[in-house]
């Protein structure tokens, strides 16, 4: 349950105080992970609070030079893991178990397993866009197909790959560059 209306400055300049990232050197990504559960519990908004939250979090990585300049966001794992996502947010909201459960009105425990399935979440969004861009299998994974190319109306499948092969070096040469020109602005 979100805290009253009546009290969302108190809560909003406590967060801001909490959460500001110069106060969180080295530990980026972990604030960015327990500031996205507590701003989505805050709920300030009447309508729009996941996606203010999502924009919020990757604009706070992004801050503290977590960026996946287009590549990977943590909000494409969060959608593509909605249920989970949901789940976990909402286990973060629960009451203090006991004593032992940190110091305020939320679970501490929850909140330490939203991080760390929001931190996997990320770590699995950077490692498939990572395979995406492996240029070295690039050419066999498209030559391939992938199991999606078919072969149909009497194109033979060796066709189909040269085909493949000559849009795939015009499309390989585009990724290096986008890869270089990223790490070289980036």
């Amino acid at each position: 349950m979100p805290p009253d209306a009546r009290s969302l400055d108190r809560f909003l300049t406590r967060f801001a105080d909490v959460y500001a990232p110069e106060r969180h050197r080295g530990q980026v990504r972990l604030i960015a992970a327990a500031s996205h559960h507590r701003l989505a519990w805050i709920h300030p908004f009447l309508d729009g609070n996941g996606r203010v939250t999502r924009f919020f979090t990757d604009a706070y990585l992004g801050a503290g030079g977590t960026v996946g300049h287009g590549l990977w966001s943590a909000s494409r794992g969060l959608a593509r893991n909605r249920a989970e996502y949901l789940d976990r947010l909402a286990a973060a909201d629960a009451p203090r178990r006991n004593d032992y459960d940190g110091r305020g009105n939320l679970s501490l425990a929850g909140l330490a397993d939203f991080c760390r399935f929001f931190l996997q979440t990320c770590i699995d969004q950077a490692r498939f866009m990572g395979g995406m861009l492996a240029t070295d299998d690039l050419h066999n994974r498209a030559a391939d197909g992938g199991g999606a190319l078919s072969v149909s109306g009497g194109v033979s499948d060796g066709l189909v790959k040269e085909r493949v092969k000559q849009k795939l070096n015009t499309k390989t040469i585009v990724v290096v560059v986008v890869v270089v020109v990223v790490v070289v602005i980036g």
